[in-house]
């Protein structure tokens, strides 16, 4: 193809020149005069979402960590081996069912005192009120997520809307 074979393309008329060019050529022709763009305020979800449950994590640790605890796991089971233990040494020194019973017993009787601790520390965990604060700690974030980010959004879109009964110029009402 050559440059004589395609055809003349006919200038533009004002009107149909695109607007941003025109703002464009108008910005070059007064180098002294910008036009300072102002972009919407916009609502940014991602960074509130980022706040809202960092906010909710260290609440959440905070409730954790403040509820009292009565043993741990690995001091009861220290104390299940050591009466194991015992109960092991006891039965190698039996010598019939009478005995037997006896050192059975005697497990028991060591063996009462770990569970009624293990026992006392669910009761104090369960009764703390650790799990109902962790649930209205995660509800309260939940709903804080959702209304937070609905309302943004609601924003979002009026500030991304032209102002509909935006005042007229002093030289529109003039003519």
């Amino acid at each position: 193809m050559t440059s004589a074979s395609v055809p003349p393309v006919p200038p533009l008329t004002p009107a149909e020149i695109p607007q941003p060019f025109i703002d464009m050529m108008l910005q070059r022709k007064a180098p002294g005069k910008s036009v300072k763009e102002t972009s919407p305020k916009v609502f940014n979800a991602d960074i509130y979402r980022a706040v809202v449950w960092m906010l909710v994590v260290s609440s959440a640790l905070v409730v954790w960590f403040s509820a009292p605890s009565d043993g741990s796991a690995a001091e009861w089971k220290t104390q299940m081996t050591v009466a194991e233990a015992i109960k092991t040494s006891n039965d190698s020194r039996t010598e019939g069912a009478p005995q037997q019973q006896v050192t059975n017993g005697w497990f028991t009787a060591d063996a009462l005192p770990i569970i009624s601790k293990q026992l006392s520390g669910l009761h104090t965990a369960q009764t703390t009120g650790r799990v109902p604060l962790l649930l209205l700690v995660f509800g309260l974030g939940y709903g804080l997520d959702v209304v937070g980010r609905s309302l943004g959004s609601i924003y979002n879109s009026r500030a991304a809307k032209p102002a509909t009964n935006a005042p007229k110029s002093m030289a529109a009402e003039a003519s």
